[in-house]
């Protein structure tokens, strides 16, 4: 489980909700969780639900039977109706709470989105919040099918710089930010993002580390680590929350690098945080294979790093002294090469002559990097 500033977690909230990732919360009692959810829900245009764990009965999610003439049929709760019939965003808090009586109840409203026969709106989307018994001393440990379902956020305490806003301006200034970063791609199209990360994780599944396909937590293994396991279903999480938070953070389909977002909810759906490690170290550990080490298209080949493509003409490959990265194009024909730790030595000839211009070709010295006029021409 992924433990972050409360801002951070805050925009992987809005991502999971953006991916349709059920996401649960985990925080001390009175750190906002209720507060952000629900303004986000509102801002978001769902109608929002709040549903207290510790006060429902397996009756409140499957409603309550009655005798007609074709057989038994069910009255549904009153936020499942209107949740079947326009988005919404059912936040169920205290779910730490619920008996496991309940549990049951709730595990296919929250993966699939339907008690019974009964289904709930296509955008419906749905939140938990909970607090661990540690912290409390009230709840129960959740179960593994239910843990599995989810993507675990820790929601720490604000910063004291967000907190004095709050206090001075009735407001957290990030809140406004995050929102209106999310209605700019909430009805953006994933589907690029998820071709990408699909290829990505199959690559790693199938060529850099099978075993991950499914394993349980250890034995012996704590709050959080105990929640966040890899499975089948948790890379399917995954290669949506990575694929939303492309997205969010304007990463291009040709570009791969991950950012503290894409850590933390790798960390929350299935990368357990090591046991006294930093949070840097957990989220280095989760993607550095993943996002970063592995080319998409080419089995399990790590793609060379290099320079963006404008920068390209400039760049030399690392281990090979002067091979150029690429053929230079005819249309920079013109511009020579120079080895960057032998003065002025071109690499190559151009590769067609141009007609007779004044062209600037960069010259790499060492210690020396300068630009000088050489007359093309006869």
């Amino acid at each position: 489980m992924a433990s972050v500033e409360q801002k951070l977690a805050k925009e992987a909230i809005g991502i999971a909700l953006k991916a349709d990732v059920p996401t649960l919360l985990w925080g001390y009692p009175g750190v906002g969780k209720s507060r952000f959810v629900e303004s986000l829900g509102a801002a978001l245009g769902f109608k929002v639900f709040t549903i207290i764990g510790s006060t429902l009965d397996p009756t409140d999610i499957r409603g309550l039977p009655y005798r007609t003439e074709s057989g038994t049929q069910f009255e549904r709760p009153y936020f499942l109706k209107v949740a079947a019939n326009e988005p919404s965003l059912i936040f169920l808090d205290e779910i730490t709470a619920a008996p496991p009586a309940v549990w049951a109840a709730l595990l296919r409203l929250i993966l699939e989105r339907a008690v019974d026969d009964f289904k709930l709106h296509p955008q419906t989307r749905i939140l938990g919040a909970g607090n661990p018994s540690e912290m409390t001393g009230l709840g129960f440990e959740l179960s593994l099918p239910m843990a599995n379902r989810f993507v675990h956020l820790q929601f720490q305490p604000p910063a004291p710089k967000p907190i004095a806003h709050y206090f001075r301006f009735g407001s957290f200034a990030e809140d406004s930010e995050i929102i209106e970063r999310l209605k700019a791609i909430w009805n953006a199209d994933m589907t690029p993002y998820l071709r990408k990360w699909g290829s990505v994780v199959a690559t790693f599944l199938e060529k850099v580390n099978p075993s991950l396909i499914h394993q349980l937590p250890r034995e012996g293994m704590e709050f959080p680590d105990c929640y966040a396991f890899p499975s089948p279903r948790s890379w399917e999480f995954l290669t949506r929350l990575m694929a939303a938070a492309d997205l969010y953070c304007g990463i291009p389909t040709t570009e791969h690098r991950a950012t503290d977002l894409h850590g933390i909810l790798a960390v929350g759906c299935m990368f357990p945080s090591p046991q006294g490690g930093s949070e840097t170290l957990s989220r280095v550990s989760a993607l550095s294979t993943l996002s970063c080490g592995f080319h998409p298209l080419k089995a399990g080949r790590r793609p060379r790093t290099s320079a963006p493509m404008k920068k390209t003409l400039r760049s030399f490959h690392p281990l090979k002294a002067g091979r150029r990265l690429q053929q230079l194009s005819v249309k920079y024909a013109m511009r020579f090469r120079f080895h960057p730790l032998k003065a002025g030595r071109r690499l190559a000839r151009p590769a067609q002559r141009a007609s007779p211009a004044a062209v600037s070709i960069p010259s790499r010295r060492v210690g020396d990097c300068f630009a000088w006029q050489y007359k093309v021409g006869d």
